[in-house]
């Protein structure tokens, strides 16, 4: 495995690598490290990253449980985790070919047992990964040069990787 110097993680980051971050993407670029997010597990150290920043790259992913799954093991305890998707809710989104998972707060509750549904229990699903849900706001796309019908909104997300100690 690679020696990585940050514990701040760019997945995704294209030719914006956030500074002092370590950038993987799949594409010549900004990335430190080049492969597929698609591909698990990650070429990453477990408990490692301390913020992780996902964004606009989720929802081009194939698996939603994998990823957040593979984000969880590289968090630390405490990490916080950036996301911005395009609501899976939005007619827009479906319009992007490249697009293969939906993504919606909703779905960010599925990895939030307290915050899944309130005054139930967490469906039996075998997932691991555990998260809170910080904040989220969703950023509407009205002014596009091409007219709000063919853009989703943005979802922004803020979750902190919960592990038991």
């Amino acid at each position: 495995m690679v020696e990585i110097h940050s514990t701040i993680l760019d997945l995704g980051c294209g030719n914006n690598k956030r500074p002092g971050a370590w950038g993987v993407d799949i594409a010549e670029c900004q990335a430190d490290q080049r492969f597929s997010l698609d591909e698990t597990p990650w070429p990453l150290p477990d408990d490692h990253f301390t913020i992780v920043y996902a964004i606009q790259v989720l929802e081009h992913l194939e698996s939603r449980t994998r990823t957040m799954e593979e984000i969880w093991r590289v968090c630390q305890h405490g990490a916080l985790v950036v996301v911005s998707v395009p609501d899976g809710c939005c007619p827009g989104y479906v319009q992007d070919p490249t697009h293969r998972s939906p993504w919606n707060i909703g779905t960010f509750l599925y990895f939030c047992p307290e915050q899944f549904i309130k005054g139930s229990e967490m469906p039996p699903y075998e997932i691991q990964a555990h998260f809170r849900v910080l904040d989220y706001h969703v950023r509407e796309r009205s002014s596009t040069p091409w007219g709000e019908q063919w853009y989703a909104d943005d979802l922004w997300a803020l979750l902190q990787a919960i592990k038991e100690e």
